[in-house]
C-alpha cells in the first residue's frame, strides 16, 4: 500500500516478503532519487508533501538594468519591469548634470498627473514638502555642472496592486568647495503596481553617470 512522508510499510516477525516487497523501494523506503539533481540544486519541499530539487536564490539583489547615463539625453527610462521582488533599488554614481542649476527627478509610470507626495530636506536645512506634479526630486539644484555625487532610489513594496507605493532617497554630492552635500527625500505616488521609472534631469542632459536597477528579494 502507498504511504505518506516519513512512514514506510513495516513487516511484522515471520512475514514472508516477495521480490515485489524488496524491490519497490519507493513505497517501502519513501526516498526521492539525488541523482535527478544538477550541479548546485538541493531539495526543496513544494508545500504538498512531496520534495523536488530546485536552485536557491542566495542573492538578495538582481540586476534588472546597467549601464551608462547618455550625454545626449536627460531621461533614463526604465521600463517593463518584472512585479516578481520586494522592493527596487536605483543607483545612481558618479552622477552630474550638464547644466548648471539642473535638478534630478524621479516619475513613475509615465504619469505626469498630480500623483506624488514627496518631503525632502536640503544641504541647506530647508524642508520642502507636499503634493507634486509630474515627478518628485531626488537631487535638488547644482550650481555647477561638475558637481558629482551618488543617487540611491529604494522603492517598496511596487509591484503591490493597492493604490500608493513608499519611496525614499538619500544622495549626497561634492559642493562648488569639495564639501560633501547630503539629501534626503520621502514620498508616495498613488497610482497602480510600477512597471516603469524614468530617472531624469529637469533642464539639458546629463553629464555623466552610470545606473544599476536591482531587484530585491
Amino acid at each position: 500500500m502507498a504511504v505518506v512522508w516519513p512512514s514506510k510499510n513495516n513487516f511484522a516477525n515471520g512475514d514472508v516478503l516477495t521480490a515485489a516487497n524488496m524491490n519497490n523501494i519507493a513505497d517501502t523506503l519513501n526516498v526521492y532519487n539525488p541523482t535527478s539533481a544538477t550541479n548546485g540544486q538541493v531539495p526543496i519541499a513544494n508545500g504538498s508533501g512531496s520534495v523536488a530539487f530546485g536552485t536557491l536564490s542566495v542573492n538578495a539583489y538582481q540586476v534588472i538594468s546597467s549601464g551608462t547615463l547618455s550625454t545626449a539625453t536627460g531621461t533614463l527610462t526604465l521600463s517593463s519591469i518584472p512585479g516578481t521582488y520586494k522592493d527596487l533599488i536605483l543607483y545612481v554614481r558618479n552622477f552630474y548634470p550638464a547644466t548648471s542649476g539642473a535638478n534630478a527627478r524621479i516619475q513613475f509610470n509615465n504619469n505626469s498627473g498630480t500623483v506624488y507626495w514627496a518631503n525632502g530636506l536640503y544641504a541647506s536645512g530647508s524642508i520642502d514638502g507636499g503634493s507634486k506634479t509630474g515627478q518628485v526630486n531626488v537631487q535638488s539644484s547644482a550650481a555647477s555642472n561638475t558637481q558629482e555625487g551618488h543617487i540611491v532610489v529604494w522603492v517598496y513594496d511596487y509591484a503591490q496592486a493597492t493604490p500608493t507605493n513608499a519611496m525614499s532617497c538619500a544622495t549626497y554630492r561634492t559642493s562648488v568647495g569639495g564639501n560633501q552635500q547630503d539629501f534626503r527625500f520621502f514620498g508616495m505616488i498613488s497610482d497602480t503596481a510600477i512597471t516603469r521609472m524614468d530617472f531624469t534631469v529637469n533642464t539639458g542632459n546629463f553629464g555623466a553617470g552610470d545606473y544599476v536597477l536591482y531587484g530585491v528579494n
